[in-house]
């Protein structure tokens, strides 16, 4: 790193990842620490990125190669197994639902999985306490109702507009000097002692706390907008999709430079939203895991 710019620190690693990319390694540093501003009527403007903007331009390339590999697999996996599957009969779908995340730190990731598991947790109470209840009044047969906890509430302050977390979220990307810091000061303005399941803590500056069907948890806001952001430079993109591999060329086939319309996080609502619909339409069964004895013993 250097005070008006950015330097490859390990320029073997760098020189690898050229070689696996099939670009330059001379053009993928240059990619990295440097952007190109072009103004209509003018050359190209050549600006050094700063140590922590050359940071966010590498993790994009790694977020989007990534993100386009993932979904590669997917495709293929569900064009080989469709080969040999008659679509117009009726079939069995398995939901591996991935487990409610507590830890240490807590960050963006942690609240996508745990939103997710609000949602899951919203259509199990349906079906198993709503739903039931409904039969047995129909039936008239005699019945203790049980008390459960609606989460809608959870669910709307994740992603109700206009002042839902993600949506807040995406709109604080936009803003010019927004950060970190400004989006977790606008979160506290909103729903701090103004919504049940949000809470301030007393001492951190980083952190508030949400109040799942599960327990609270203490989410850590450092890197939100980084993470939530979905973009890649137009110089870049352009090295990347000149790649000499073909496969290469084929992931970033469909990208575009700049930032995209939709972030991860409402890239990951729409897609629960998928699933739920997906779910909604099917007759579900539940299989009750046993929690596991870490401790491994008697009692």
């Amino acid at each position: 790193t250097g005070e008006h710019g950015s330097q490859i620190g390990n320029p073997d690693v760098l020189a690898i990842a050229s070689d696996l990319l099939r670009v330059s390694s001379k053009d993928l540093t240059a990619s990295i620490t440097f952007r190109y501003m072009h103004i209509k009527g003018h050359e190209p403007m050549q600006i050094c990125l700063a140590p922590d903007k050359a940071g966010e331009v590498r993790d994009s390339l790694c977020a989007t190669l990534y993100s386009n590999l993932f979904r590669w697999l997917v495709d293929r996996i569900n064009d080989t197994l469709t080969e040999s599957i008659n679509l117009s009969v009726q079939n069995v779908g398995v939901l591996d639902i991935f487990g409610f995340e507590i830890f240490e730190k807590n960050s963006f990731e942690q609240m996508c999985i745990n939103y997710a598991n609000e949602m899951l947790q919203q259509h199990f109470n349906a079906h198993t306490f709503k739903l039931e209840e409904a039969v047995y009044q129909e039936e008239r047969i005699q019945y203790t109702h049980v008390e459960f906890i609606d989460n809608q509430i959870v669910v709307d302050l994740v992603e109700k507009k206009p002042t839902g977390i993600l949506p807040m979220l995406d709109e604080e990307i936009v803003m010019p000097q927004g950060t970190d810091e400004t989006f977790l000061r606008k979160l506290h303005s909103k729903h701090d002692k103004q919504h049940p399941r949000y809470k301030r803590p007393l001492k951190s500056t980083t952190t508030f706390i949400m109040a799942h069907y599960a327990g609270e948890v203490v989410y850590d806001v450092t890197g939100f907008l980084d993470k939530n952001r979905d973009t890649i430079y137009e110089d870049l993109l352009k090295l990347i999709t000149g790649s000499g591999s073909a496969f290469i060329r084929k992931l970033f086939a469909g990208e575009t430079a700049g930032t995209r319309k939709v972030t991860l996080g409402t890239q990951f609502k729409h897609q629960l939203g998928d699933l739920m619909v997906t779910l909604n339409a099917t007759e579900p069964h539940y299989i009750r895991c046993i929690k596991p004895n870490h401790t491994k013993t008697p009692s």
